[in-house]
């Protein structure tokens, strides 16, 4: 099941990576200032950044080898394992994409890690 770890690369686009967590990752995950409701089992972005835990950012990085993402996240470089039909529409990101989508929640642990 475990896909390739996607390598870390510095200078996100901040701003690229709040338009794709709003128009990915918003239908489950609450994100700050965007008055999204999100699923109750899903946390918000502002949680995750707060992780106890000594490897947040990894565990962020690597998402889409988490449950449930396997099942709808595709990164395109990257070889990918599906356990189980998609529950919502699949999407596809890139490392790059990635790297974008760091760099946003990297300003977000900025803001709101503790």
């Amino acid at each position: 099941m475990v896909a390739a770890a996607a390598p870390v690369k510095a200078g996100g686009n901040a701003v690229h990576g709040r338009e794709l967590a709003a128009a990915n990752c918003a239908r489950c995950h609450v994100l700050p200032g965007a008055h999204n409701m999100g699923l109750d089992m899903a946390p918000s972005f502002k949680a995750m950044v707060n992780l106890k835990v000594p490897d947040w950012r990894k565990r962020f990085r690597n998402f889409y080898d988490l449950r449930p993402h396997p099942n709808f996240v595709r990164i395109r470089e990257l070889p990918q394992t599906q356990e189980a039909a998609p529950v919502v529409h699949p999407f596809e990101l890139t490392l790059k994409d990635l790297d974008d989508l760091m760099a946003y929640v990297d300003q977000l642990a900025a803001k709101y890690r503790e």
